[in-house]
């Protein structure tokens, strides 16, 4: 059995970008995700979202927030008939960064 995804990134592909994003309201999605993201899922892909996340962890916001946001995007996309197969984010800084 051969399985098709296509993993997107969250902020700038899938909604607009506002910086570090974690208030659900500051959600937008940006025009034609969701149609795009129906299309995707008719062609037999798999949808996974896949977003770097380090404004955990340089303390701007929690996790929860983290969580609250994708949930937000999860209802905004099933209102538009869209819908993801899975979500997965990093809340960390690259080893070598330095947290300014």
């Amino acid at each position: 059995m051969t399985c098709k995804a296509v993993f997107l990134d969250r902020d700038g592909t899938v909604n607009e970008e506002v910086g570090y994003l974690s208030k659900p309201e500051d959600l937008k999605l940006i025009p034609g995700a969701a149609s795009a993201i129906v299309k995707l899922s008719q062609a037999g892909f798999k949808l996974v979202i896949v977003t770097n996340q380090s404004g955990a962890a340089r303390g701007y916001f929690s996790e929860e927030d983290i969580a609250a946001v994708n949930d937000k995007l999860v209802e905004t996309l099933d209102k538009e008939g869209a819908s993801l197969d899975a979500i997965y984010y990093c809340p960390h800084l690259d080893c070598d960064s330095k947290v300014k």
